[in-house]
């Protein structure tokens, strides 16, 4: 079966979401890897699957089998999942004004922010 056939099961409720979860672990690792190498300060490999596995329940939620392939729906949450994980860990909020400073070891984040 392919990915979108297990997911369109899955959202029927003809199969487990342990199976979707199984036929995109190579396409979550290879996210994954890519986020590690671009040195997001802290973040671990096993963060970014959890991440991932939430990300995936959200897009089978949204995903509409007619519109399009799960994998390019579900690359657009990885993605937001991984930006909100990087800077909810790369913002503080301890500065004596009260303003935050961003961690530059997350650099996308800042020029999402202007």
């Amino acid at each position: 079966m392919t990915t979108d056939e297990i997911a369109a099961a899955v959202k029927a409720g003809r199969a487990d979401i342990v199976d979707l979860w199984a036929a995109v672990q190579q396409f979550v690792a290879q996210r994954s890897n890519k986020w590690l190498k671009l040195g997001r300060g802290g973040v671990t490999f096993d963060d970014l699957q959890q991440e991932a596995f939430i990300a995936m329940l959200q897009a089978l939620e949204g995903w509409d089998p007619d519109a399009g392939a799960f994998l390019t729906w579900y690359g657009i949450w990885i993605k937001n999942a991984f930006i909100w994980f990087c800077e909810s860990r790369a913002f503080r909020f301890s500065t004596p004004t009260g303003s935050g400073q961003w961690n530059p070891r997350c650099p996308l984040i800042p020029s999402l922010a202007s």
